[in-house]
């Protein structure tokens, strides 16, 4: 009897009670039938599991140690309620870009910033795959050092894709040429691109005899921001603010399936930016959706920040002011935001270490925990990686449950 009550379950229902779970009591329901394992297996599902993943997550990714030795996930169940589970990586990372629809992309570089290591990794599956080394060497330069990278995927063929600038220099040290690489999960290659970033030289002469060369914009972060399959970068004008002293502030960001650089200009700032007196930072909001927050870097009254949000991506028209959040009563002015939490309340990141949940109606603290490291988002995910191959250069790693550690502090309400 269980087995014909069980068979008159549409399979509609099944996947809408199924995509609903976590990637792990979903690798167990593979082995129950047939039917489950094809269903949980159809890319449609890993889609629809995906896209229900991205809004409800409530964990993140802790980076700390030394080069980030020590990566961790924080799994808020709910955000009085911790646990953690360090990931027994085959090696340590300086940088960690992502997630790109659950993937993420480590990045290992050496003193001189040249490419040491580069993996990608799906948590969730526990899966880590090896990058192959990066061959394309310029004939003339002694090393290459990376100057931009960002992590993302490709649409219109389904493509994971990491896009890196390379400064070459010669045996002098003096950077005389860049190239834009890409690698390509699909064909697990690295490709030379046609340049489309702005290369040209801005030269500054302090002085009748010394001179100071620099790049055409100042990146504020040499690693993208995630949105819309596509990297971002918030970059200055170098040759605007060498002439006027005011910074002026845009957006690169690297088109994945075009394979170009292309720009979006920021929303009308507030009156306070006039002089370039302030903090400005991107973020990835709503799923798929381009933020901007702006921080005054001296005090003002009332007004701590200003989030903005563009709600037709690449339409510079569209950018439409979300909220202005006024002075939090006890926070330092380096707020970070990470995201939305509960009931729409804002989930900041201050002093690199403490994590409040802000509501913006009420304008109250609700929750704060304390950590010593970097949170970033999770995002669970059935995507795979590496298929059925295991060897050197894909394989599967642990993650251990730990236990208390004092550089994690449960959150008190406020």
């Amino acid at each position: 009897m269980k087995t014909a009550k069980y068979k008159c379950i549409p399979s509609g229902v099944l996947a809408n009670i199924l995509f609903r779970l976590p990637v792990k009591s979903l690798k167990r329901f593979e082995c129950v039938c047939k039917s489950w394992y094809d269903l949980i297996k159809d890319p449609s599902f890993t889609i629809q599991h995906l896209h229900h993943s991205k809004n409800v997550n409530q964990h993140f990714l802790l980076q700390k140690g030394a080069r980030y030795g020590h990566v961790s996930l924080l799994c808020l169940d709910e955000i009085s309620l911790l646990s953690r589970h360090r990931l027994n990586l085959p090696s340590v990372f300086s940088e960690i870009l992502g997630p790109c629809n659950g993937i993420y992309c480590f990045i290992r570089l050496n003193v001189e910033f040249e490419l040491d290591l580069i993996a990608l990794a799906n948590v969730s599956l526990r899966e880590f795959k090896v990058v192959p080394d990066l061959s394309i060497a310029h004939p003339h330069s002694e090393r290459q050092s990376v100057k931009l990278y960002g992590f993302g995927f490709d649409r219109k063929t389904n493509d994971y894709k990491l896009v890196l600038i390379l400064s070459c220099t010669d045996t002098k040290g003096i950077e005389f040429d860049c190239k834009e690489v890409v690698y390509s999960l699909r064909s697990n290659s690295w490709r030379e691109l046609d340049r489309t970033f702005p290369y040209a030289e801005v030269t500054h002469w302090p002085s009748p005899y010394f001179k100071i060369s620099y790049w055409p914009y100042l990146l504020t972060s040499d690693s993208g921001t995630y949105v819309n399959g596509n990297s971002h970068w918030l970059v200055s004008d170098t040759a605007h603010w060498l002439a006027n002293n005011v910074i002026r502030y845009m957006i690169r960001y690297f088109d994945m399936a075009d394979e170009v650089f292309r720009r979006i200009s920021l929303p009308k700032l507030p009156e306070f930016s006039s002089d370039g007196d302030m903090d400005v930072n991107i973020n990835a909001l709503y799923t798929d959706s381009l933020s901007v927050v702006v921080l005054p870097k001296s005090y003002i009254p009332d007004k701590t920040c200003e989030v903005w949000i563009m709600h037709d991506y690449g339409d510079d028209e569209s950018w439409t002011k979300l909220v202005t959040i006024g002075q939090i009563e006890g926070i330092a002015r380096s707020l970070k935001l990470l995201g939305f939490w509960h009931n729409g309340e804002f989930l900041f990141e201050y002093d690199e270490e403490q994590v409040i949940s802000y509501n913006p109606n009420t304008q109250k603290i609700s929750q704060k925990f304390r950590v010593c490291g970097s949170l970033r988002a999770y995002t669970e995910s059935l995507v795979s990686i590496i298929g059925d191959q295991l060897d050197d250069q894909n394989m599967l790693f642990d993650i251990v449950k730990e236990s208390d550690d004092p550089t994690l502090q449960q959150p008190t309400s406020s």
